[in-house]
């Protein structure tokens, strides 16, 4: 007799990848995806993939959706570097979003 789960999860778990269809830490970005994959000019970056679970699940996804945006990964595999400019600050991302 075949698990059901195992069934329904086997695309995830065969490629170790994040499963979207269970509630996790990324329940929100999935729902903007879906709601707003139209509407978002350009394509997807991942800054900071490690071993690509996130990425190869939002590929998965968009496909799903039957969006033709591509994703695109970037990993320094050594960390990202220190604020090296005061801007840089978490504090002063609302500045990013300011009409010049």
């Amino acid at each position: 007799m075949i698990n059901y789960k195992l069934n329904e999860d086997w695309e995830f778990n065969v490629l170790n990848i994040y499963n979207y269809n269970k509630a996790g830490p990324f329940d929100i970005f999935y729902k903007f995806i879906q709601k707003n994959h139209k509407n978002i000019k350009g394509d997807i970056v991942e800054a900071g993939v490690y071993n690509g679970r996130s990425l190869l699940a939002t590929a998965y996804y968009l496909k799903q959706l039957k969006s033709k945006k591509l994703v695109y990964g970037f990993d320094s595999f050594g960390g990202f570097p220190k604020n090296e400019h005061p801007l840089d600050s978490l504090k002063n991302f609302d500045l990013l979003f300011q009409k010049r």
